[in-house]
């Protein structure tokens, strides 16, 4: 197991399917930012700035892994969405990009501008974008 799977994946599959998981899922991923498990911070993210414009085999890991990341969350969503917990109409591919996207602001502003408020400013966005796509089941807004 990585340790991403460890600090993240596997503290978050403890949470029930559906939009708790997603929720557990960033939260966990947000924490792991702010514990700076990596000195660097996201591994992944260090990984991509060195690789990103480099073709070759360490490059395509990266990038797969970066894929399966944003395929785990977007089936999460769509777990939710199946749960009546996520609205239908919301593309699920979408919001996992927006929920991806704090987790790699939070990154940045953890590490470049030494922002110790930026993994709360986080989990503030991702439980608002989970708010404002929910339907009015309980425990969708919290």
């Amino acid at each position: 197991m990585s340790v991403f799977e460890a600090e993240v994946v596997a503290p978050a599959m403890a949470a029930p399917p559906g939009v708790d998981r997603v929720r557990a899922l960033m939260h966990a991923w947000v924490g792991y930012l702010e514990r700076d498990v990596f000195p660097g911070g996201c591994f992944f993210a260090a990984a991509a700035a060195d690789v990103d414009s480099q073709p070759g085999p360490v490059r395509d890991r990266i990038a797969a892994t970066g894929r399966a990341g944003i395929a785990a969350i977007t089936a999460d969503v769509e777990t939710a969405q199946r749960r009546g917990e996520i609205r239908a109409d919301i593309e699920a591919r979408q919001l996992a990009f927006e929920l991806h996207a704090y987790a790699m602001e939070a990154n940045w502003a953890l590490l470049l501008l030494d922002d110790d408020g930026a993994g709360e400013r986080a989990r503030t966005a991702i439980d608002a974008a989970l708010a404002r796509v929910g339907t009015t089941q309980e425990g969708v807004e919290s």
